[in-house]
């Protein structure tokens, strides 16, 4: 089965494309109350600039510590490019934890091959329902942090450059940039339960 292909013709990309024939669940996180990392895994996808054309980055964050736990820019908005941010994610997961994948409808995770991965792996899923930015306001949030704190909403020479920029990006992010939310400590330590 091939996976789901769209093409770039606007002049804002739209990356959440829905499918009426692909399955839907219901939202499993709203109210939901974290104490630890792994109970709730973040999904959403942007796009980057580049002289060469866009790029396509999915991102997987951890809600309760804001650790990024997997990523992968991509040329086209099919589903490869999010299923490999979820291999980076699951590649790092204890084999103990399960936790709930939340994202929007898009049919990058509704697919039957992103939806088989997640629960060939034991992860719940969970899905907006009406507010789609509301629904995934902290995976809409590291979009927005990356891009402005970190320069990736920039026009980029080579997708190549804007490949090493996100990785930059991501580690300084996971690293050393301090989260009130967090009182004031960093992604990584907090996931790690380090600080």
């Amino acid at each position: 089965m091939s996976l789901p292909r769209y093409g770039t013709g606007s002049t804002y990309p739209h990356t959440t494309k829905c499918n009426a024939y692909l399955t839907t669940f219901p939202n499993l996180i709203d109210n939901l109350e974290l104490n630890g990392p792994n109970l709730v895994y973040v999904s959403d996808l942007t796009y980057l600039r580049t002289d060469e054309g866009l790029l396509y980055l999915a991102l997987i964050t951890d809600k309760w510590s804001r650790k990024i736990v997997g990523y992968h820019c991509a040329d086209t908005l099919e589903a490869e490019g999010c299923l490999r941010a979820l291999d980076m994610a699951l590649g790092e997961l204890p084999s103990a934890s399960h936790p709930i994948h939340h994202s929007d409808r898009g049919c990058q995770y509704c697919c039957h091959e992103y939806v088989q991965r997640l629960t060939e792996r034991g992860l719940g899923i969970s899905m907006t329902e009406i507010h789609h930015c509301a629904e995934n306001a902290l995976a809409e949030r590291v979009n927005g942090i990356l891009k402005i704190e970190y320069a990736l909403d920039q026009a980029f020479r080579s997708k190549d450059q804007a490949r090493r920029a996100v990785s930059q990006a991501i580690h300084i992010y996971n690293t050393r940039r301090l989260h009130t939310a967090l009182n004031y400590r960093v992604p990584a330590l907090v996931h790690a339960g380090i600080a």
